[in-house]
């Protein structure tokens, strides 16, 4: 029997993100084996115990190899770009494109329409639950192929683009809603929610959303 408990304040967050028992939930039944789920189970964010302390690291070192200057030039020019276009939707035009191309474009490799729809596949079926399949999993193998040869190897690479594609899409939005009503731009802590279980046998496992 498991125990769901809905964490909601910040101290109990805090506190949840420090205890060591809490481990991240198994893999969905909507990541069918294959190289989406091997993905997945290679992420630091999964992972726990030793192997997260080592794979962050490892993350860690492929930020470190992105040139801040690089990146927010790459993506001032191609926001310009885009704001210039007739029509343009500001969150699906530029908040989940711009930060992925001028990311993959920090880490020595181009940009363009396949890497923004492979990263897409990859975000939707590992951390959105929508089912996998073999289209993810080509997506998927083309993005490890493409980083195949980056220093921090190609996993901490995809880890990046992971964990960069949505949350940087959603503080983009929030930026653009709080300017446009001139009000503060709400943080994303107050609105994240986090789940955490408990077994009789007291294995936990925490996820956020």
């Amino acid at each position: 029997m498991t125990k769901i408990i809905v964490l909601s304040s910040r101290i109990d967050v805090e506190l949840a993100l420090q205890t060591v028992t809490l481990v991240p939930p198994p893999r969905p039944e909507t990541l069918q084996p294959g190289p989406a789920a091997d993905l997945r189970d290679a992420m630091a964010r999964f992972s726990s115990g030793e192997s997260h302390q080592q794979r962050r690291e490892e993350v860690i070192a492929a930020a470190d190899q992105v040139s801040p200057d690089k990146l927010e030039a790459f993506a001032f020019q191609r926001t310009v770009a885009r704001a210039a276009e007739d029509r343009i939707d500001a969150v699906a035009d530029i908040a989940y494109s711009v930060p992925t191309e001028a990311l993959a474009e920090a880490l020595g490799a181009g940009g363009g329409s396949e890497l923004l729809a492979d990263t897409k596949l990859m975000v939707e079926v590992i951390g959105r639950g929508e089912p996998s399949n073999a289209a993810s999993d080509r997506a998927v193998s083309r993005l490890l192929d493409r980083f195949r040869l980056h220093p921090a190897g190609p996993v901490p690479v995809a880890s990046l683009l992971y964990q960069n594609h949505d949350a940087t899409a959603a503080l983009t939005a929030a930026t653009i809603l709080a300017r446009h009503n001139q009000k503060p731009r709400r943080s994303a802590v107050e609105r994240t929610v986090r789940l955490a279980s408990r077994s009789e046998e007291h294995t936990s496992e925490l996820q956020s959303h």
